[in-house]
């Protein structure tokens, strides 16, 4: 249902934007000089990355299930069902210290620089020096030199160091405990085993097949029959 959800609203948004665009168009046409601004573009475009990120993700947990009966696979899902309630309560924490630095950080630089202009640009600013974006520690430092360096040295300290080993550790452990149940109770495991064997079977039965081929009783045999054209002229007619 995410999936669906999500992939309906973001094909919406891409109509809408679509008419958007289309009726901006005809304003440039009939009036060159006119002002016209782009925002609304902008923005339904920003919206319809965000969807279908989510629809990437969720077309990407579709690929994992599938291979539910291979045994890491398996033992990942369990994992992660083991640990729900911990990863939630880490993803409280984790919100409420972003948004503690988004406000900080709103509050201290929002008057000089864009990506402090807001609290949400804020936020989206952490999290993109959290995936390994650009510091701008020299811009802020040339707004206020005294803040700027503790301002982000305590954030990186929090939450690249710390938080992101917290989660880290939450999932090897739920992980090192789910390995540790018995394979008998993973009914994917049968599947993978008898595709397994399947292939294996498969292969086994061709690499025969091939090993006859490559042999001299075949190519004998081979020789002893007559040939299908007698001279290549005879091919090259047909």
């Amino acid at each position: 249902m995410f999936f669906i959800l999500t992939t309906v609203v973001s094909n919406v948004i891409l109509v809408i934007k679509s008419i958007k665009t289309v009726e901006i168009i005809k304003e440039v046409q009939a009036n060159p000089y006119a002002p016209i601004s782009f925002d609304r573009i902008a923005l339904l475009t920003s919206i319809e990355d965000s969807f279908l990120a989510f629809v990437m993700f969720s077309i990407s947990l579709k690929l994992l299930r599938l291979f539910r009966f291979n045994a890491q696979i398996a033992y990942l899902f369990k994992s992660l069902r083991s640990c729900g309630f911990t990863l939630a309560s880490y993803g409280v924490v984790f919100a409420i210290i972003t948004v503690a630095y988004a406000s900080a950080g709103s509050l201290l630089f929002g008057s000089s620089e864009l990506n402090y202009s807001s609290v949400p640009k804020s936020i989206v600013n952490h999290l993109t020096m959290l995936l390994g974006g650009d510091m701008a520690h020299e811009r802020l430092e040339s707004i206020s030199p005294i803040l700027a360096t503790p301002f982000l040295g305590s954030f990186a300290m929090a939450m690249t160091i710390l938080m992101i080993n917290v989660f880290v550790t939450i999932l090897n452990d739920s992980f090192q405990d789910a390995k540790t149940t018995p394979k008998k109770e993973i009914q994917d495991l049968e599947t993978g085993d008898f595709i397994a064997g399947y292939v294996k079977s498969t292969l086994q039965e061709a690499a025969t097949k091939l090993r006859k081929i490559g042999s001299g009783s075949f190519k004998k045999n081979c020789e002893t029959q007559s040939p299908l054209y007698a001279k290549e002229s005879d091919l090259f007619l047909y």
